[in-house]
């Protein structure tokens, strides 16, 4: 199956809505990851790292059963799928090798919550870029 001008093609021809809600959720997710592809960052070379990455990453494919036996409830569903949205960000940002970066290519939310000063004021190691992030964040919007 692939993908052609926003429509679902399967052997030559179009997807109808019916065939379209048959379809198996990691079909469409195959779909979606094909369209949205992030960056790459360099991986880190602390084997902790990479670990803590594979035990979130783990977590994440337990949310994804879970939301498999609830998906009856829509609700809880996009709950879960905002978890393991999250869940997958903090684990690239973990297992990154300049984390300021991999942050600084994160959604604005989880940046914005991630960067945020301390009640004492005290920054994060990541300050000094954070003013080029913000910068760089506000391009991205411009050309988006």
């Amino acid at each position: 199956m692939g993908f052609q001008h926003g429509k679902a093609i399967f052997g030559g021809r179009e997807l109808s809505a019916d065939e379209l809600r048959e379809l198996p959720r990691a079909q469409f997710e195959a779909i979606r990851d094909s369209l949205y592809k992030k960056p790459e960052i360099e991986k880190s070379d602390d084997p902790i790292d990479r670990r803590i990455a594979e035990e979130l990453r783990s977590a994440k494919r337990l949310v994804e059963s879970v939301q498999e036996e609830l998906n009856q409830q829509s609700a809880q569903a996009k709950r879960l799928d905002a978890a393991e949205d999250l869940i997958e960000e903090i684990a690239d940002i973990v297992e990154a090798q300049d984390d300021c970066e991999a942050i600084s290519q994160s959604d604005d939310d989880l940046k914005r919550r991630l960067l945020r000063r301390s009640i004492d004021g005290v920054g994060t190691r990541c300050d000094n870029q954070s003013d080029s992030l913000e910068i760089g964040s506000r391009i991205r919007r411009q050309n988006d």
